[in-house]
């Protein structure tokens, strides 16, 4: 198996979508990936040439691991990773606590342990991949709120 597998978190929608389908057209085989969205996924799948759909909650973070495994198994190999997926709570500013200890831990394991865990999952596969003359690859995607947060505005009367 010689062509080029990306794996695209929070790719059924977006910038994730964009970034699947553009490494689609450029020849990589894409396992997209989403949590709440097979509606979405199978078809994109579908529509992609060789790519896979797999519908993953990466808020528990076991499953970030099952997640590499399941892309692996399926392509037999991964070349890059792209780390897209992200959890953004919202709530009224004048309801500070609607920001429970729960929502928080959520947006962590999302956006930090998840990230962390399918790196930590893909390090033997990419470095695998990487001796075939081609380096392997990890890109990492953020949310711009904690630079230019948004608010939410009360509602007018």
């Amino acid at each position: 198996m010689s062509e080029r597998v990306a794996l695209v978190t929070g790719s059924t929608s977006g910038i994730g979508a964009a970034i699947a389908r553009r490494l689609a057209r450029d020849g990589y085989r894409v396992a997209l990936h989403g949590r709440r969205s097979l509606e979405a996924g199978r078809p994109m799948a579908n529509e992609l040439p060789g790519a896979s759909y797999h519908q993953v909650d990466l808020a528990d973070v076991a499953h970030a691991g099952e997640l590499v495994r399941q892309v692996v198994d399926h392509h037999g190999r991964l070349d890059v990773l792209v780390n897209n997926a992200g959890e953004a709570a919202r709530f009224p500013h004048a309801d500070l606590r609607a920001a429970t200890p729960e929502v928080w831990r959520r947006m962590m394991d999302v956006n930090l342990i998840a990230p962390w865990m399918l790196i930590a999952e893909a390090e033997v596969a990419l470095r695998q991949s990487s001796t075939s003359g081609r380096p392997a690859s990890i890109l990492n995607i953020g949310t711009h709120a904690a630079v230019r947060p948004t608010t939410t505005l009360p509602e007018r009367s």
